[in-house]
């Protein structure tokens, strides 16, 4: 007799999540003073939004919603 598994997204992607550990992120942004080309790609890729651009043209992370979809390497 087969038994029908039902997986939700919403379950997978809690399986694939990273950890927050405050105060020491996976992810940063080195210390500058203008973003290199590469850095402000980063602003439109990834699905979650991690990079954002801050006070005087800087970018900055929010590894909070991290995916680690691979999209900054």
């Amino acid at each position: 007799m087969a038994t029908e598994l039902s997986v939700r997204v919403g379950d997978k992607l809690y399986q694939n999540r990273n950890l927050v550990d405050s105060g020491r992120p996976h992810i940063r942004v080195r210390e500058h003073t203008t973003p290199t080309a590469p850095l402000l790609a980063l602003l439109k890729a990834g699905p979650t939004r991690c990079y954002e651009p801050a006070d005087k043209g800087q970018v900055e992370t929010t590894p909070d919603g991290c995916l680690e979809c691979g999209a900054c390497r």
